[in-house]
């Protein structure tokens, strides 16, 4: 890079420049998903159970990212006949990294949330994905299922009425889909009180802007991903 480029780069708006380092991510991520396709199905397991060893041996989840997606894309084709495009790609990464990623309907929003629930389940202590009401939950789960089952993972969704056993099966899953955990108005105010330097990710392989969590978000965030559990 030149002197005058680096300097370009440093001058660039806080969003911009979280978008270029992203975008080393996805060619990271492109390069393990065509070593993978190579590879049978057995062997993808295999790779998968490796980066779970990985990661409970206290790996940082940011370092296995790339393999970790490419290994999510893989198994959504074989499975499910869907493979994930760059720009969801991107949209994993804000979300792994506490950000926002906004997308329209039809554009790929349950394909995306694969990349970083798988990524963040492999240290076995559970992702889960809030949806807006119990008939998504069961919807994004079963229709996902396959994809993490092909990884060795398993699925969950928490619905009104289960009986105290099979509501505990759901909350030992690796992934575990369930209504939003905030109310509606407090979801409001945090979007509008948290996002100084907002990031959406488009669809259309456009980056808006991409989110850094800030004030209320960020210590909201910090706090359930400390203290927030469940005993059931």
């Amino acid at each position: 890079m030149s002197i005058l480029a680096h300097v370009r780069a440093l001058l660039a708006p806080p969003g911009r420049r979280r978008l270029a380092r992203w975008r080393v991510l996805v060619e990271n991520i492109a390069g393990f998903d065509t070593l993978l396709r190579d590879l049978n199905d057995q062997r993808l397991h295999n790779r998968s159970l490796s980066l779970r060893y990985r990661a409970k041996s206290g790996e940082p989840l940011d370092r296995l990212l790339p393999e970790a997606f490419a290994l999510v894309a893989e198994s959504a084709a074989r499975t499910l006949g869907m493979r994930h495009f760059p720009v969801q790609y991107l949209g994993g990464i804000a979300i792994h990294r506490g950000g926002i990623a906004e997308m329209e309907t039809g554009e790929g929003k349950t394909l995306t949330a694969t990349l970083p629930l798988f990524l963040n389940a492999l240290s076995g202590r559970g992702a889960h994905l809030a949806t807006a009401n119990d008939y998504l939950a069961v919807r994004d789960a079963d229709w996902m299922r396959p994809v993490f089952n092909f990884l060795g993972m398993t699925v969950g969704a928490i619905r009104g009425g289960m009986s105290p056993a099979d509501r505990r099966d759901a909350y030992h899953s690796d992934v575990t889909g369930r209504r939003q955990l905030l109310s509606t108005s407090y979801q409001a105010r945090v979007q509008l009180d948290a996002f100084d330097d907002p990031m959406f990710v488009g669809a259309q392989g456009q980056a808006k802007i991409a989110a850094a969590p800030q004030s209320l978000a960020s210590r909201l965030y910090r706090y359930l991903s400390r203290t927030f559990h469940f005993e059931l």
